[in-house]
């Protein structure tokens, strides 16, 4: 047993970022990378439309787009931080896109240190030539002439010269407008001061290359330069820009004469710098003009668009498009509009897993961005319904949306139904209720809907009545014999059918009128039914009802009313509500039952027969379903007392709970101008809302302006505590210091705080203006979110962690923070503090502080009410006693730097070293001692950790590599442990904690799995991992190594070389990637059932799947993880 690891939201940090002419010649591209994702966008007249997105083997470190010799379009050049490098290009088949292969290689050599500076990468300005800089002291150049043929040379391989550069340190590197030899220059930095030099490259022969120095010898720069940016002729050579007052994030050049450059600092600020030129000059310039032309996020690139739009990727916030106008906003003081806000979560630093609700679905509030741009982000797996307004209607049973007035353009009226009565309401901002002959208005509606030839379907408990819109009356009208009560009634846009008891009848719209085709009397009374189409046409050709009694569902064909399929429900609970759904190409059937469960099978189109049975739990009241249309979604709405809503993601069929109690009805409506909402139906009132976008995982901010670095819940008082960090200017000779801008910290609250004694060593006075960094302790409402007490540490006191944590003889919740003070000079803390804080009346009261010697870096609660405390070189244990003072229990000092620690629920403690990695101790409460248990000799700088049991625990380390480990009680102590799974994940994980992001309902699953581990990475990714019984886990991985051969996957780049470490111990095994084997849901089903068919054929594989639809259903099963 192993893992199986999938992200549950893709990164979303753009960290590269260029443009073209990617998919078409004459349209603009926006090719961006966010780590392993590259998207395609097409600037349109309305903004960015994504074209497509794909997934390449590896962490995008460089991005260029170049059209070669012999190419009509653009290609995109990649380089990997694995050393991969590889060259694609676009065809287009109509809307859809395609990503090929021209050339690719790993260009790491097995000697030579990689650069720290990240990786650079330029092409040459007449795309003779790329070069890569990945080591120190060393360029990778890659002629690109022939690619535009078939990407290789006459020996069929890409060709790469490696040449040695004196230049060790290179910070940034461009080529330059010089036409006649292809000329680099690079910015580098040299015994602490900074030059640029520039080298010639010389082809010797087809497979040799030589560098020699260039035009000009190397000069010194300004201390701080960070980037060196070519500027075309007439005015020739680069621009230099570096730090000042700021730092520079990012630049830009807008025009094809190299005149006028965007440039971004780390503020915000965005600023048009200008080149005037003047011939007569040695520079060719006269004056350098800079303006401001407003704020934007926080920039890590800036990419130019066309007429005036702008791309700002953020590795702070969210990415945005903006434009700049000709003329400033009176009101905004900037030429500045922001477009589009692209949704980012990185860097995700800590998160915490909390059950707000207690309904069993928990959501993540996460530590996202940094200064500024710095936020809590709320991720859950429901649908939030924004609340618009309330119609008071007590004793309303249902509602539907019609066009009475608009000739079908748009909804103007809801029907409104009540035990004895039918109510016409115009939408407009009175919601006035009218009366329109033609339609009965005094008996109970069950259904409502509009039809072909301009007309409008009303099913009530007496009649069905066809009313026309162009005559504005009644033209149809039918009852039953005998005036027998109509039970059930549904329809589509071209017919209808209708119950009484057992007996049904079949209509059809012809000619302006309702036609009865057929009848039937069945044995049992019918509970619901649908003739939903499948697909986009009016019509559909079967009949789906469910019946009391025999509990049991039947599909008729129509117009026959031929039985084709019956199957008996299990249980003795009636069915309430019968769907038929398409989700891309899937075909699905829906049977609401009246206990609050639900079936869900796969309906065989052509056979009309059911397969795949799924059943979920989504209340407890009988259930009722609406298919609906919302942003061009298909989606069904599941009203229940806990509603929910389904609706396809990338060929997956995902069930999200909404954010609102009980929903006993609802339709939705498109009215004037697109916009669309949402009527919900309660025992009382009339809801009024709109949703947000179908996803799996919806996102809110709670803007905090400043960066959050540590989050702790607790249950006991509903509140969270975090550690924040902003950036103040330092007033010379004082301790004060000057606040730069209004964030959270800094807001008016009820309550403030602030611990003035900092230990034996007095802190000393400024000596410059120049800034600091300021910690906080903010304590806030979980529901609301409202900060009530703020804490502010003082000058040079970093926080360092955070706990909630039962403390005392008579067990209390308190917020624990460690903090260490670094002195100016010092490059560590020689001292720090444990302080404890007491929610109490709206406040937050420090009940205890302790000055330590060191630092605290990690800080758990172990069981016994006591803390074990993560120091540099040791692990302590203290407890709090009734006189509020910490008392140290027992120390282990055989730590090198101990940064990590996780508790187990018998007092065992994981301690994670940067050194030795994990150390393994048991606290013995009857001895007050710790006892070395185990320890991993596998030397990793590990960043966070966590237990799935006593034994197994996951860890992840600085070189992005995730790993679980596991040990067995039968062994000795101080033995070692076991490395049972390895991957490279490409990505930084900053936390791995316990959560679950689905409602444990929605886990009603045949697979058996353990309790679910959660990871969030810098680059704003949220995964989820899970242990698997042995034989699912090999089933998994069986699949996903066929899916690996039989697809193509952009780049061509080795997955398990991606996925492992060059030492021989590090190689991937354990951890079946999710992202790879839910891909078996989005491929044809002749592929499904030849990879099936593959699978089945392994002897390791003991699951006995019995088809390729039941290997679907187990991928959907598992996919229901997030």
């Amino acid at each position: 047993m192993a893992g199986y690891m999938v992200l549950a939201k893709p990164p979303s940090l753009v960290s590269v970022a260029t443009t073209g002419h990617f998919t078409a010649k004459n349209g603009i591209n926006l090719v961006i990378a966010k780590n392993s994702i590259v998207e395609i966008f097409e600037l349109t007249p309305e903004g960015l439309k994504l074209r497509k997105e794909f997934k390449v083997f590896g962490s995008v470190a460089a991005m260029k787009m170049m059209l070669p010799p012999g190419c009509e379009k653009d290609v995109l050049f990649i380089v990997t931080e694995k050393g991969d490098i590889t060259m694609l290009e676009c065809t287009e088949d109509g809307d859809e896109l395609s990503i090929n292969t021209l050339c690719s290689k790993n260009v790491l050599r097995k000697t030579g240190r990689l650069t720290e500076c990240g990786f650079k990468c330029c092409v040459d300005q007449y795309c003779r030539y790329i070069v890569v800089h990945i080591y120190y002291g060393l360029l990778t150049i890659i002629p690109v002439s022939n690619v535009g043929v078939n990407g290789l040379n006459a020996s069929g391989t890409w060709n790469s010269t490696n040449v040695i550069v004196d230049e060790m340190e290179i910070l940034d590197l461009c080529s330059l407008y010089v036409e006649d030899t292809p000329t680099i220059s690079l910015l580098f930095r040299e015994d602490g001061s900074y030059y640029v030099g520039t080298y010639e490259i010389e082809e010797m022969t087809e497979d040799e290359y030589i560098i020699t120095e260039g035009p000009g010898k190397r000069h010194k720069v300004d201390d701080g330069a960070q980037f060196i940016v070519p500027v075309p002729c007439p005015i020739g050579g680069m621009l230099v820009l570096g730090d000042d007052n700021q730092t520079i994030r990012a630049v830009e050049m807008v025009d094809a004469d190299g005149k006028r450059f965007l440039v971004g600092d780390s503020f915000g600020h965005l600023y048009i710098l200008i080149l005037v030129a003047d011939p007569t000059s040695a520079t060719g310039i006269r004056e350098i003009q800079v303006e401001l032309l407003g704020e934007t996020n926080i920039p890590s690139l800036i990419t130019y668009l066309d007429n005036g739009f702008i791309f700002i990727g953020s590795c702070s916030g969210d990415a945005q498009l903006i434009r700049l106008n000709r003329k400033k906003n009176a009101v905004t003081n900037s030429y500045v509009e922001v477009m589009e806000n692209f949704d980012n979560l990185g860097p995700i630093v800590d998160f915490v897993a909390v059950d707000v609700d207690d309904m069993g679905q928990e959501q993540l509030i996460c530590c996202s961005g940094r200064d500024k741009n710095g936020s809590l982000r709320i991720v859950r797996n429901d649908m939030e319904i924004k609340d618009i307004g309330t119609v008071e209607l007590p004793g309303i049973l249902g509602v539907w949306a019609v066009s009475l007035f608009s000739s079908g353009s748009f909804d103007d009226s809801l029907f409104v139904t009540f035990p004895d009565e039918t109510k016409i309401i115009l939408i407009t901002e009175e919601m006035e209720e009218i009366t329109v002959p033609g339609f009965d208005h005094k008996v109970r509606t069950l259904h409502v809907h509009e039809v072909i030839e301009d007309q409008i379907i009303q099913i009530t408990r007496k009649n069905l009545i066809l009313w026309s819109s162009t005559m504005r009356k009644q033209v149809f009208q039918w009852k039953f014999e005998q005036d027998k009560n109509i039970s059930v009634g549904t329809s589509n846009r071209e017919q209808i059918v209708i119950a009484s008891a057992a007996q049904f009848v079949y209509f059809e719209i012809i000619d302006g009128s309702a036609q009865k085709i057929n009848s039937l009397e069945i044995e049992y009374e019918i509970a619901c039914m649908d003739v939903t189409p499948r697909g986009t046409s009016n019509r559909t050709n079967i009949l789906c009802l469910g019946v009391w009694t025999d509990m049991s569902i039947f599909i008729f064909e129509l117009p026959t009313l031929e039985k084709l399929f019956y199957y008996k429900l299990p249980g003795n609970i009636i069915p309430r509500s019968i769907l038929t759904g398409v989700f891309g190409d899937v075909h699905y059937l829906f049977i609401a039952m009246g206990d609050g469960k639900l079936y869900h099978f796969l309906l065989n189109k052509d056979k009309a027969s059911l397969h795949n049975r799924v059943m979920l739990t989504l209340g407890s009241l009988p259930l009722q379903m609406s298919k609906f249309s919302w942003k061009g979604t298909d989606c069904v709405f599941v009203c229940s007392d806990r509603p929910a809503v389904a609706f396809p993601v990338n060929h997956q069929l995902i069930f999200s709970f909404v954010n609102i109690s009980t929903v006993r009805h609802m339709t939705s409506a498109i009215l004037r101008n697109n916009r669309e909402k949402i009527y919900l139906v309660n025992e009382t009132e009339l809801l009024i809302g709109e949703m947000n976008e179908m996803q799996r995982l919806q996102s809110r901010v709670i803007p905090l302006r400043e960066s959050p670095r540590k989050i702790a819940y607790q249950p006991e008082t509903n509140t969270l505590a975090v550690l924040t960090s902003r950036y103040d200017k330092q007033k010379k000779g004082t301790e004060e210091t000057i606040l730069l801008d209004q964030s959270a910290s800094t807001s008016d609250v009820k309550s403030r705080s602030s611990f003035v004694e900092v230990g034996p060593f007095p802190l000393p006075l400024f000596e410059d203006d120049s800034l600091i960094e300021i910690y906080n302790l903010l304590i806030m409402h979980q529901d609301s979110f409202e900060i009530f007490h703020i804490h502010q540490f003082q000058p040079h006191e970093y926080a360092l962690s955070l706990c909630n944590a039962n403390l005392g003889d008579h067990p209390e919740q308190y917020f624990v923070v460690s903090t260490g003070i670094i002195r100016p000079g010092d490059d560590e803390p020689r001292y720090g503090r444990i302080m404890v804080f007491k929610i109490s009346l709206g406040r937050a009261v420090i009940r205890s502080c302790l000055d330590i010697t060191g630092a605290v870096y990690a800080i758990q609660p172990l069981l016994n009410n006591k803390l074990v405390c993560c120091f540099d070189d040791a692990t302590r244990i203290y407890e709090l006693d009734d006189r509020m003072n910490m008392n140290l229990i027992n120390t282990f000092s055989d730590n090198i730097a101990a940064y990590n620690i996780a508790v187990t629920e018998r007092n065992r403690i994981y301690v994670g070293d940067l050194f030795r990695t994990i150390t393994i101790l048991d606290y013995i409460p009857e001895k007050k001692r710790l006892r070395l248990v185990g320890r991993d000799d596998n030397h990793r700088w590990l960043c966070t950790l966590t237990l799935i049991n006593e034994n197994t625990i996951i860890c992840a380390d600085q070189a992005q590599n995730l790993f679980i480990c596991t040990r067995d009680d039968k062994e000795p102590d101080e033995s070692s442990l076991k490395n049972d799974a390895f991957c490279h994940i490409g990505d930084t994980i900053n936390a791995i904690k316990p959560g679950c992001l689905v409602k444990k309902e929605l886990l009603n699953r045949t697979i058996c799995f353990s309790d679910m581990r959660i990871f969030v990475t810098t680059s704003g990714a949220i995964g989820v991992i899970v242990q698997l019984k042995d034989e699912y886990q090999t089933l998994f991985y069986q699949l996903q190594q066929q899916l690996l051969q039989r697809l193509n996957w952009p780049g061509k780049i080795d997955y398990k070389w991606f996925r492992s470490n060059s030492k021989p111990n590090l190689r991937y095994h354990g951890l079946v990637d999710g992202t790879i084997v839910e891909k078996y849901l989005t491929i044809p089903s002749s592929l499904q059932k030849e990879i099936f068919h593959a699978i089945a054929a392994e002897k390791e594989v003991t699951v006995p799947v019995v088809d390729h639809n039941h290997l679907i259903r187990l991928v959907e099963e598992i996919s229901s993880i997030y």
